[in-house]
């Protein structure tokens, strides 16, 4: 993102949070203090990747209010928070971006006064209520920017669409583990299909069509960035799901242990077994949703993945899927200066910290 930009979107973002802290106060110190906890997290982390979605393909249609598109840039930031808070609830995650997260703050301050066990249980509370107030700023902060109200109808129902899909992706992902087996959800379409629920709308078609959609795009080309969007949102997730067994902690900002531990399903993780020898396979069957894996034990899960050719498949398939997004790309109507950033995202994407 472009520095200016991005200044503008954090100090919104700041300014925002503060104002709200300070009405938060009114109703009770603790409120105050959970705005307060949501400003932190969001100061300390995260690309910006989605607001400069929305800026570039209103600046590319030929969008001129440079001052109101901020405020709905931030609230594809503050979308984005609201599902990652949420997430990590879900994944039982208490770390982001190198620190603690919502639920990993309150958690360390309960834990000070009560049992533990009630110590996550109201964490996690504390987490959920936060989620829900980002939820609730992102649609504030974009129906109250300054765009014709028919425009900013079309803009939310997109955002309550894109939810709803979110949820069931993120619904889908968590049920996997529930009752079956993993010869039971060995299923690349269905493993495919949550990803691009979950993680592709949100991610990129959403921020992209939010933009272009205030700049005046037609339907045609709106439809061209969905389709982008949900080949490149694919890619990344895969991308994601190999950078959590095989990233670095520094960059990632949490544990690489989290995926094994939860036992989370993925395609990466299905390949591996599928190609595993039935030695290995039993290996990593005793190791995926062990809550107590071992740093020794993920790198046998490595080890196992990089030698049964798991790992250079999804790497084929993230080729695969960043292939189809340029030939996307390709399409007449899309403006030459968004054609060749997301290019150059796409490769971003595809080859992001290997």
């Amino acid at each position: 993102m472009r520095d200016s930009s991005k200044q503008q979107i954090e100090a919104f973002i700041a300014q925002l949070l503060a104002s709200k802290s300070a009405q938060a106060q009114a109703i009770g110190p603790a409120y105050a203090d959970l705005l307060e906890q949501i400003a932190v997290l969001i100061a300390r982390g995260g690309k910006r990747m989605r607001p400069e979605l929305v800026i570039r393909a209103y600046t590319a249609y030929g969008g001129k209010k440079s001052d109101a598109i901020i405020p709905v840039a931030a609230s594809q930031e503050l979308f984005h928070a609201f599902i990652l808070v949420h997430d990590d609830i879900i994944d039982r995650d208490v770390v982001r971006w190198g620190g603690p997260n919502i639920s990993g703050h309150y958690y360390e301050e309960l834990r000070k006064t009560i049992k533990d066990s009630e110590a996550h249980h109201y964490a996690n509370a504390w987490a959920l209520l936060a989620g829900d107030i980002c939820h609730n700023l992102s649609h504030e902060v974009l129906l109250a920017s300054d765009f014709p109200a028919t425009d900013l109808l079309r803009a939310a129902a997109l955002v309550h669409q894109t939810t709803f899909s979110v949820v069931g992706g993120e619904l889908a992902d968590t049920a996997l583990p529930l009752g079956t087996t993993w010869e039971e959800t060995d299923d690349d379409t269905h493993l495919l299909h949550v990803s691009q629920t979950k993680t592709a709308a949100y991610s990129f078609s959403t921020p992209l069509q939010l933009g272009a959609l205030l700049a005046g795009a037609s339907q045609p080309q709106l439809d061209q960035l969905e389709r982008f969007g949900a080949h490149i949102g694919t890619a990344f997730q895969l991308r994601d799901d190999i950078l959590g067994i095989f990233g670095d902690e520094q960059r990632l900002g949490k544990s690489t242990l989290s995926d094994i531990r939860e036992g989370k399903r993925t395609l990466l993780m299905s390949y591996g077994l599928r190609l595993s020898s039935q030695t290995d396979r039993q290996k990593l069957l005793d190791i995926l949703g062990n809550p107590l894996a071992t740093r020794v034990q993920l790198n046998s899960v490595q080890q196992i993945l990089q030698k049964n050719g798991a790992h250079t498949k999804v790497e084929a398939l993230i080729g695969d899927y960043c292939a189809a997004a340029v030939t996307v790309l390709q399409e007449v109507g899309m403006p030459v200066q968004l054609k060749t950033y997301l290019t150059e995202l796409v490769l971003y994407c595809g080859k992001r910290w290997q």
